[in-house]
């Protein structure tokens, strides 16, 4: 291999290291609270790794030592961040996966605009969820669901808010609305109680705002003039204040309007664990899933649609697919229950 092949292998790792460090460091100055591009790069921040898989095969095809010990330090925070969804899963122990049947939980964002009855319907007698959280769910949608799936969920929770602000819980189990300290219409949640193998299990469904974005149209394309956690993070108070009073099993699911990277994703994870995270495979992008550009479809860029998890519980499983009237795919998880 040529000595200026290796070089070109070496000098190019080192610089996207350079720019990862840096990077990361600016993340936690102070000049992160200050400065909004660095909060919308938290946003994509899983892409920062992108260029890494190729970076090592360059690596190594140039044989250069200097490129791959370069790498290290990007490849470990990968290895932390994200190495376990790229693992087989056998992580769960055998006490636990035999204690009793999983609980398969969906959760999705079906787009008010949609009309998505016969392809959920069908879905949903394919996948046989136990518990199913819907958000963006319409009056129409409310009525039709109540009808036609109250032979199979007929248990059944739900808040028609706005237009946008329709949340359900449909269960197998018995449930209740549970009373909220928390004032529902800013906490955007619906809070309920389910009986599951004798025990109360308190299932949340949220559907958060997203953080304030303000876009300027700049000569041919649309640019972000302005990105802010303003009024997103007084829900996120109110929902934390609602998560302390619950004592026992608890899910808190649905459109987070937030990826694995924002501090007030990482707020509620000092409490909770990610299904996905701790049971699926891949990075489980779940917006936009029906984007197009050119003609040409673009897959989902960001996980924001989340099944977080007590340590009561115990993912089997966890994945995500499409179902085309949303621009969300959907989340879903067979949880079992710690003895």
């Amino acid at each position: 291999m040529s000595a200026s092949f290796r070089f070109i292998a070496a000098a190019t790792a080192l610089l996207y290291t350079l720019i990862y460090v840096v990077w990361r460091l600016l993340l936690l100055s102070p000049l992160y609270e200050r400065w909004w591009p660095l909060q919308l790069s938290e946003v994509f921040g899983s892409w920062v790794y992108a260029p890494l898989g190729l970076l090592l095969a360059l690596a190594l095809v140039a044989r250069s030592r200097w490129a791959l010990y370069a790498l290290i330090a990007p490849t470990l925070f990968f290895g932390v961040e994200y190495g376990r969804q790229f693992l087989p899963n056998q992580h769960i122990m055998p006490v636990y996966a035999n204690s009793g049947l999983p609980v398969r939980v969906l959760t999705w964002n079906m787009h008010y605009t949609a009309d998505p009855y016969d392809e959920f319907h069908s879905f949903v007698a394919e996948l046989k969820p136990d518990v199913i959280a819907l958000q963006e769910l319409s009056l129409r949608m409310t009525r039709r669901f109540g009808e036609t799936l109250r032979e199979t969920y007929p248990h059944q929770a739900l808040h028609t808010g706005s237009h946008t602000g329709g949340l359900a819980l449909l269960s197998r189990y018995p449930v209740r609305v549970a009373p909220s300290p928390a004032r529902p219409f800013i906490c955007q949640c619906l809070v309920v109680e389910a009986d599951i193998e004798g025990r109360t299990a308190t299932f949340i469904v949220v559907h958060i705002w997203r953080p304030s974005i303000q876009f300027e149209l700049q000569e041919s394309f649309l640019g972000v003039q302005q990105f802010s956690y303003r009024y997103q993070t007084p829900v996120f108070d109110q929902l934390l204040q609602q998560m302390e009073t619950v004592d026992g099993p608890l899910v808190v699911l649905g459109d987070f309007n937030t990826t694995e990277r924002q501090p007030n994703y990482r707020r509620l994870r000092t409490q909770l664990e990610d299904a996905f995270g701790q049971a699926g495979w891949g990075m489980g992008y779940t917006f936009p899933s029906n984007a197009r550009l050119r003609g040409w479809r673009v897959p989902p860029l960001i996980r924001i649609d989340h099944i977080l998890i007590s340590r009561d519980w115990q993912a089997k499983a966890a994945w995500t697919g499409g179902l085309p009237p949303s621009d969300h795919n959907y989340v879903a998880a067979d949880l079992v229950l710690r003895p």
